[in-house]
Formats: structure tokens, sequence, C-alpha cells
């Protein structure tokens, strides 16, 4: 196995960074900073490639299992001089801090404010910050109702909730996913692009926004010095960046047959797990890269190996955990297209100590066992609660290792008979539902698995924040259509956002419930649908054929193409003077002919917007005859369309995104689902945007 690693000693500009990193696979959230990690895969999607030049290297050298390499050139210089990146993306690079690496007093006094960095709901200070999803911002439909999957092109909100006055606020518009992290005074966010994911800041006092490089975060360092970002370079290689924002420290690259997952981040050392599959099967190593501030060198150092596992699958990271100069790191292997559970690993290393990393399983199955016996004499139903396979670390009083079913803090559904209830653990030692806290009985109803007419419920997120129960939870119906195999499939009808005090179990309060933009989202019934499609005429077809996210960017050349309802019939006087405009002999087929007033009109009513401040004017294709201020068109054919929604979101407030399938060929496909945002007002449609999904 080759490992590549491009070691800094100096500061170097995040332009280099930028320059380096290229689109970035789409894979799950972002991780937590803490002691459990939501587990990482190679990513499939496509990438966005960035033109680099070729790296000249100081010195290499060459072990049996990496290749470590210096480079004393600047990474703007490694990169080449030239990037293709999206026009939206670039900004402007502020001036570098000049401060000592590592965390200062601002940076710690900072993070100390922070609270379950990298989760969805993140308090800072006396605030809360979370997302809340639009409904394009989430699948439509999703295998067993997990609708936690990125959206490119999706449009979600950042809010805020005051804990001192219980009130929430919406601060801006985000078209990310994933997590949340605080990092050097600012709000660092992931967002999703047709070319990839791009990670940016914005300043939680002024809002402004300013994006760093392609990738998507992994981890910031708990002293809030480092920020570690996942990214590609120009030739699709995997590459983990590690940045104290304005200067980037250090940079490894994952090589042919490999890919690296993020494990955790110690000031400035970076910890990551590689997996090779050279040997045919999954080769699964735990790294770390030593950015000490006190060595000369950084050094790239390989504390053990993890047993191959006989299924081959990889190990999937789960937890990692820091005790002084101990780091505890535990993976589970899973197989098969259910991803079934097929066994554990938990490791113990010493930072900094090549070939430390040694196996404690043995303290993990005798937990295991423990846990066993305590279910087995409470006559416990295992299948009453979901719980993991893979145990839990800590550090218990003695300073060592130990292991649990549950952490303080951990929250979990518990399954009856018609309701699903939600309980929260206080301690390592707690093992039942019953050892827990009853934070609400009957939260949820009872999940359906198999009825199309039932609404299911499914918690998406829990998390424990500020001594609070922070959730969010989606309503979906079944959608056997988008079934695989015996994997159900749902469709989503809502999303609700819900916060709880353990200690006020019986107050329904949901606070968060009443967000209007929450709220107001609703899934449209079929019947609805029905009345819609009988609302759509061929007048107003030619707004389903151009893609426009506001309606200054329709192409009215489509729109007005038949007439569009307003067209008028020229006289004998008026059609002799186009032939003398044109230069033609004869009119060949027929004339679409309307009146500029008609136009101006028709506009503002179709789109309240003026005329005037269209991109794309009826002058850049059709005649124009100012004596009689018409607009003319010679066309023998038509581009009438049937338009059919197949379902579609009430947004509140008389708005509408309906779907539907558009075919066009002289678009260059023969069909592609489409979604139209319209308001509708007595009767009369309002165009606010049409594009492709």
């Amino acid at each position: 196995m080759k490992l590549l690693a491009m070691l800094r000693n100096r500061k170097t500009t995040i332009a280099g960074a930028v320059l380096l990193a290229a689109a970035l696979l789409i894979a799950g959230c972002g991780q937590k900073n803490t002691a459990e990690s939501e587990a990482s895969s190679p990513d499939t999607t496509e990438t966005a490639a960035v033109e680099t030049e070729p790296s000249e290297f100081a010195e290499s050298k060459e072990s049996d299992t990496a290749e470590i390499i210096a480079m004393e050139t600047d990474a703007a210089e490694t990169a080449g001089s030239e990037a293709a990146e999206p026009e939206e993306t670039k900004t402007e690079t502020s001036e570098i801090r000049e401060e000592e690496p590592g965390a200062s007093e601002a940076d710690k006094a900072d993070n100390a404010e922070i609270e379950n960095n990298g989760g969805y709901f993140v308090r800072r200070g006396d605030y809360i910050y979370f997302r809340v999803y639009g409904p394009d911002a989430l699948p439509h439909t999703a295998l067993w109702a997990d609708f936690m999957q990125p959206v490119v092109g999706g449009a979600s909100a950042i809010w805020r909730l005051d804990l001192k006055t219980n009130q929430y606020e919406r601060l801006f518009d985000d078209g990310g996913w994933g997590g949340l992290w605080f990092f050097k005074d600012r709000l660092w966010l992931n967002r999703s692009t047709g070319f990839g994911d791009i990670v940016y800041c914005v300043d939680p006092d002024t809002f402004e926004k300013r994006d760093l490089a392609w990738g998507k975060i992994r981890g910031v360092s708990e002293d809030g010095s480092h920020l570690v970002y996942e990214g590609h370079t120009d030739d699709a290689a995997q590459a983990f960046y590690v940045t104290g924002d304005e200067e980037m420290d250090r940079v490894v690259f994952a090589t042919e047959d490999e890919y690296l997952t993020y494990c955790g981040v110690v000031g400035r050392d970076l910890f990551f797990l590689s997996h090779n599959y050279e040997s045919g099967k999954a080769h699964d190593e735990l790294w770390q890269l030593d950015c000490a501030e006190d060595k000369d060198e950084t050094e790239l150092i390989l504390l053990g190996t993890f047993p191959d596992a006989e299924y081959g699958s990889a190990a999937e990271f789960v937890q990692f955990l820091t005790d002084g100069d101990r780091i505890y790191v535990s993976v589970e292997y899973r197989e098969g297209t259910g991803h079934f559970y097929a066994g554990s690993h938990y490791a113990a290393a010493v930072s900094g100590k090549e070939g430390s990393m040694e196996l404690i399983d043995d303290e993990a199955e005798k937990a295991d066992a423990r846990i066993l016996k305590a279910r087995s004499e409470a006559e416990y139903e295992r299948d009453f609660v979901q719980d993991p396979e893979t145990l839990k670390m800590y550090i218990d009083e003695t300073g060592k290792p130990a292991f649990a079913a549950h952490l303080a803090g951990d929250l979990e559904l518990c399954y009856r008979e018609g309701a699903q209830d939600l309980v929260m653990y206080d301690g390592p030692e707690d093992i039942l539902p019953s050892d827990g806290i009853m934070i609400f009985e009957g939260w949820l109803p009872e999940f359906e698995y198999a009825d199309e007419n039932d609404i299911s419920c499914n918690a998406q997120v829990m998390e424990y924040v500020d001594g609070k129960v922070f959730t969010m939870y989606t309503e979906s119906t079944r959608a056997p259509e988008e079934d695989i195999g015996w994997r159900y499939a749902y469709r989503l009808v809502r999303t609700d956002y819900e916060y709880f005090d353990p200690e006020d179990t019986a107050a329904d309060t949901g606070a968060l419930r009443h967000i209007d933009s929450v709220d107001a989202a609703r899934w449209l019934d079929p019947e609805e649908i029905t009345e819609l499609n009988k609302e759509i005429g061929y007048e107003y077809c030619g707004f389903f054929l151009s893609d426009y996210h506001a309606p200054t960017e329709i192409d009215w050349a489509e729109v007005f193409y038949n007439g569009a309802g307003i067209e008028t019939k020229l006289n004998d006087l008026q059609r002799q003077e186009f032939l003398d405009l044109t230069g033609e002999e004869e009119i060949y087929t027929d004339i679409t002919a309307v009146s500029g007033k008609d136009v101006r009109n028709y506009v503002r009513r179709m789109t309240g917007t003026s005329y005037d401040d269209a991109k794309h004017p009826l002058a850049d294709s059709w005649d124009y005859m100012p004596k009689y201020d018409l607009y003319l068109f010679e066309h023998g054919d038509t581009n009438a369309q049937h338009i059919e929604f197949e379902n579609g979101w009430d947004l509140g407030d008389n708005t509408y995104r309906l779907y539907y399938t558009v075919d066009a060929p002289a678009r260059g496909y023969d069909s592609w689902p489409y979604a139209v945002t319209v308001r509708i007002e007595n009767g009369q449609w309002i165009f606010i945007s049409n594009l492709p999904e």
C-alpha cells in the first residue's frame, strides 16, 4: 500500500487549498468531534476537475507501508495558476492572520461556549443553531424512511433559538446539508452544488458568507484551533486538509486502491483510517499525521493494523476518544446488501508512537456478556428497542477504557404496541429502557411498515444539548413502487422540529414545531393534484419550456410561441409591411403576432414582474413593428405540450411546487423530471421558477 502526504513546515494561504481541492464526494452528514461519530464510507458521486501543474518535491523516502514526501513549495505553486472553479464559488481570500499555530486563548474561550459541535443542533453561548430543511432539501422517497441524505439544489435555512427568551428566528438561506460547526468565530457548513460540495463559513452576527474550498467538513479540534475537511485533487485522489482557517497546515492524499476515513483531530494532529484492497481483501490501518509544534518535521505514523475481516468488507469507523497521549478507536464490520452487522474491533494506541496500537476486544466482550446477562434476567426483549451492536467506549474513574450499551445523554426510541417512547440515558451503567429517563411517553405513533394509507413517523435526529432534547422527525407514507427487494421505501410528507426539557416530560410545548416555513410545507393529496391538472391549459405551456430561477429569466419567445391567448390578427396592410420588413416575397406559414402593450400587461399579470426587466425579451428573436407596437414571429409548427403534474408541495402563502415530466427532444433529451413553483391567487397562476430535478 502506498500513502502520499504533503507535509508543510510553514504557513500557506488557504488559496492553495482551494486550487488543490476539487469536487467532493457526497456521503452522509458532518461528524461530531466528540466521543461518538457517524460512520463514513467511500463516495461514488461525480467530481469536478481542477487543473493543476505537476508537483515538485524536495525529498522522499519509502517504507513498506507508506511513502512520506516533504514539500517546500507553496501550495498555490503546487496547484498551478489556474483552476476550473464554478463562478458562484469564487471568493476573495481575506488577509492571513499572523498568529502562532495551535489554539490561541481566544480560540479556547470561544470553543468553551460551544456544545455538540458538528451536530444538527449546536449551542454557541445563549443560542442554539440548526437547519430547517425545505421540501426539496430532502429526498422525496427513501428506504426505511431515512431521509437525511444530501440533495443537490435543495433550499433550506439556518435558524437560531435564543435560550434566554425561548424565541427563534430565521437567519439566512442555505443550500446545505448535514452538521453545523463553529470554528474561529464563524459558523461553518457544507452546501451541495451540481459540481460537488463546498465548505463555506458565515459570520453569525453579520451573516457575511465566504467560501473556503471544494470539500466537506470532517471535524474541528476540541481546542478550536484547527479544522479538517475532505476534498479531491485534480486526478480525483481523495485528500484530507488540515487548516487553521486562513492557513493550511497539512494535507494527506489517498492513492489508487485506497480510501481514507476521518477519525478525529487533536490540535493539529489528524487521525484517520486507511482502507486498501490491493490484496483482494479490505486492509485497514490506523494512521496519525503528527503536526506537533515542537517537531521540525511533520510525521506520518502508522499506529497499527486491524485484523483482516474474513468477509472482506472494510472497517467502518464508529468512535474516537482521547485521554492524554492515548487514543481509542472502535470500528465495526457490515456485509451484504442489507448492511448487516458482522463484528467489531476496539483499539488503543499511544499518540506519536509507531506500532503502538493494540486490540482491547476482550474487555468489550466482558461488558457485552454483562449486558446480555442483565437483559436476560430482566426478561428483556432485544427487538423492543433500537440498540447498537457495537458497544460505546468511555474512560472510567480509574482512567481506563470501559464499555457500555449507552452513554450519558444518549437518546433512544423504545417501541411498544401503538407508540414509540423517547428515552434518555443518564449514565453508562444504564442498560434497559427502564434505567433511563422517560422524556416523552408515546412521543410518536407506532411506525407502520406496509400500509400505504397510514402515516409513519420516523425520528431523523435526536440530540441532547444544553440539558434539553432536540429532535427532528418526519411523517411519510409507503411508496412500494420505490422498494428495493425486501427494503421498504417511504414518501416524505412533512418534517417537524421539537425540543423537550427532561425535567418537564409532561409538557408537550414543542416550541420548534411552530416554525412557519416548516408547518406550511405539506405534501399535496392526489385529489388536489387532479384539480391543479384541470387548470393547466396549452396557453400556459411556454412557462414549462425554459429553465429559470426567477421570472426575469423566462424565455418569452417560448411563452408567446402560440400566442398565449393574447395573439392578434394582422390586416392586409400589416401583412404587406411585414413582408417589406423581412424582405420575403410571401408569407409561407402562420404568423403569431402580439402587441407590446398586451405583452407588458401579460408579463405583469403572470409573474408579478416588469417586462422591462426580462433577460430574454421577444426582441431577441422576433420581428418588431414599432408603428403598430407589434411583435411578430413566422413559424409553421407549435411548441405546445401536454403538462401533467405528478405530485407536489403546498408551501403555504398560496405557493406550490409541482413536479412533472417534460418531453422536449429539442432541448437535448426525450424526458426529464422538472419542478415548477407557482403562486395561485383567486385562480390566477403566477410563475416563480421552473427547474430540472
